[in-house]
């Protein structure tokens, strides 16, 4: 990303994620951070098997409320969303859990793990897991990196600290306490990098908004060159720069003209739908009267227009039920502009004989 001019002004992972945030900032070089995250599959694959991760949709407060009786068995292992909150643990607690989750009538998803991470289950491997972390060089952060153990950006002193990984491997993903901070900040414009979109469906769930823009590079069976290009053409329409020279290679670059960049229309203007003079009628001065038709057998007076929400946006102002109905101050409008153009300038009683 850095090599198409994609450089972030700060950066968030999720989980194991938050290693690969702590080597793009410059804390880890790219040999110290490999060290630690394969220290870390490592050792979370070497703890108790019997563990299991259940997915909640149910807010924090109330996944907490639920846990009251499952201290030192089940813990929350991530909270990921405003109604988006993994739990993880012993096996058959789990299970019990989510019995409870059912009766209440919230969904929840097994999640297919091989052990309870993010839990008590990780206790046993701290120890060994804060030993290989206080063997490497720690830099300060380039890029802010927002925490997942607190939801905060990160100090460089706690990012330094072999003790704030052990907690980091322990404690709950604090992903969606993240995407307040970042919000809060006025981030706007979110880029995920990895095999599928997995935190870029949290970001859109977490933070509703119209300014918002998240996308994600790869999409699992997609063409990987089409998915990044169109990754990055999206984040370029959200104000993301771009360098398209590196696209191009020895490529010969022609400046396109900015024309089409003034807000000026180059396109024919079509005729107003209510003059309809080219079909031989009087065009009339009223809105919604366009056309007039005086019969010469009869002297009867024939007045058209058309009233459509596209032509007449305020009428979606009036819709009950699914229906768009015309006011009947509108009615009585078209009715004194008849009248007017009749001669008969004032009205005793207006009767419809066709519905509007």
């Amino acid at each position: 990303m850095e090599h198409r001019g994609v450089r972030p002004d700060v950066l968030l992972g999720h989980s194991v994620g938050e290693l690969v945030a702590a080597h793009v900032s410059g804390v880890l070089s790219l040999e110290d951070a490999g060290r630690l995250v394969a220290a870390r599959g490592r050792l979370m694959e070497a703890a108790r098997d019997d563990g299991a991760m259940l997915a909640v949709r149910a807010t924090e407060a109330d996944v907490l409320g639920l846990l009251a009786g499952f201290a030192g068995r089940v813990d929350v292992a991530a909270v990921n969303g405003p109604g988006a909150v993994v739990v993880s643990g012993d096996a058959d607690a789990v299970e019990e859990f989510g019995g409870l989750v059912r009766e209440r009538g919230w969904k929840s998803k097994r999640l297919v793990v091989s052990h309870a991470f993010h839990s008590v289950h990780m206790d046993e491997v701290l120890e060994e897991f804060t030993a290989v972390a206080s063997s490497l060089t720690f830099g300060l952060p380039t890029v802010p990196v927002v925490s997942n153990v607190t939801g905060r950006v990160a100090t460089g002193e706690e990012l330094a600290d072999p003790g704030y990984w052990a907690r980091h491997i322990r404690g709950t993903v604090r992903f969606h306490d993240g995407l307040a901070t970042l919000a809060a900040q006025g981030v706007s414009t979110y880029l995920e990098l990895g095999p599928d979109p997995v935190l870029t469906a949290m970001v859109q769930e977490a933070l509703v908004s119209p300014e918002l823009t998240a996308v994600a590079l790869l999409r699992g069976g997609r063409d990987e060159e089409r998915s990044v290009l169109g990754a990055l053409a999206t984040a370029h329409t959200a104000g993301t720069e771009i360098d398209f020279t590196s696209f191009l290679h020895e490529g010969h670059r022609t400046d396109l003209p900015t024309y089409a960049f003034q807000r000026r229309r180059y396109w024919l203007q079509g005729t107003h739908r209510n003059d309809v003079t080219g079909a031989g009628l009087t065009p009339t001065s009223h809105p919604l009267l366009g056309a007039h038709l005086e019969l010469a057998e009869t002297g009867q007076h024939i007045l058209t227009g058309r009233l459509t929400p596209t032509d007449q946006p305020w009428l979606a102002d009036h819709t009950i039920a699914g229906a768009t109905i015309l006011p009947g101050t509108a009615l009585l409008d078209l009715a004194l502009h008849t009248a007017t153009l009749t001669g008969h300038p004032t009205l005793d009683t207006l009767t419809l004989h066709t519905p509007i």
